[in-house]
């Protein structure tokens, strides 16, 4: 009898061990891996990017506040910003052009035209050009730029600019961050790239 008895305990403790390591395994399966976050995109309603698009992207949060912008900008991350949800205002202007978002990369999905894009749309620091409606300023497409802080707040230096002629996806938007992210800007492809205009020194 007193084997029996080792033997049920010995049988109960492997049993507590196997039904403890399903548990476990039970309720890793049903909490998902948390996604990290790759770029914030701002848009009033449906905009240029489609919604099952977005959806298939978990890294991207969609946001339709301008001020929602601030609660994950503590770490780096790209900028989406829909041609929808523009012009900036001052306030959003003086925001945009602070360290240390004015130095993360910035997207205007609506437009490959850089200068109307940073300029005139987002208002960000230190574009010349011509003013007003000039040809080719509503080309459509998306505009990307990163800047880099100087000791000299009013002269940022643009490490990246391009404008692309082409339908905007949140894959090629995100290759292009993602990249520019990870400091790889020399390496992030080209595509149909329009013609910059250069941001003054």
């Amino acid at each position: 009898m007193p084997y029996i008895g080792k033997e049920l305990i010995k049988i109960m403790r492997i049993s507590i061990l196997i039904l403890s390591f399903l548990v476990a395994n039970g309720c890793a399966s049903l909490t998902e891996p948390a996604v990290s976050l790759k770029a914030i995109y701002l848009t009033h309603g449906q905009g240029q990017l489609a919604a099952q698009d977005l959806k298939d992207h978990p890294e991207i949060m969609v946001i339709e506040a301008f001020d929602e912008l601030k609660q994950y900008t503590s770490q780096e991350i790209a900028l989406w910003i829909d041609e929808n949800a523009t012009p900036l205002d001052s306030e959003q202007e003086k925001w945009i052009n602070e360290a240390p978002q004015a130095y993360y990369p910035i997207v205007l999905v609506g437009t490959s035209d850089t200068l109307y894009s940073f300029r005139d749309l987002l208002r960000l620091c230190c574009f010349m050009g011509p003013a007003g409606d000039y040809p080719g300023y509503d080309t459509p497409g998306f505009s990307v730029i990163q800047k880099e802080e100087t000791s000299d707040p009013t002269t940022p230096v643009v490490t990246f600019i391009e404008g692309y002629d082409r339908k905007p996806t949140v894959q090629a938007i995100l290759e292009i961050t993602n990249a520019l992210l990870e400091g790889k800007s020399t390496t992030i492809p080209t595509g149909q790239a329009v013609p910059v205009v250069t941001a003054t020194p």
